[in-house]
């Protein structure tokens, strides 16, 4: 839960992207984390 917070304060300081950030594209399947083609933040 302290990971997935300090995520949210990244998005709403504008250092990650509203678009494309780990809370948007979660969850992340282990074949999403091990595969070549990772286009994520």
């Amino acid at each position: 839960m302290i990971a997935i917070c300090e995520e949210m304060r990244r998005i709403e300081n504008g250092e990650l992207p509203a678009d494309n950030n780990p809370l948007n594209n979660a969850p992340q399947t282990q074949a999403d984390v091990i595969s070549r083609e990772w286009d994520r933040p």
